[in-house]
């Protein structure tokens, strides 16, 4: 996600079995796709976790 700071909309799709695309908008509306790893989607997942824990913490 970080890099991407300038991203719009960001969803993930499993087009087949164990194949991670995700999809990335800019300001444009272009989207670029990137293949992920299962650690890179493990990866992803802690790092927006994390940031949702830290949003919760903030507002508590």
């Amino acid at each position: 996600m970080s890099e991407h700071p300038k991203a719009k909309m960001i969803y993930l799709t499993e087009p087949k079995y164990r194949e991670y695309i995700l999809n990335v908008g800019g300001e444009d509306g272009v989207y670029q796709r990137v293949q992920l790893t299962e650690l890179q989607l493990s990866r992803l997942v802690d790092e927006g976790a994390g940031m949702l824990r830290g949003y919760l913490e903030e507002r508590a």
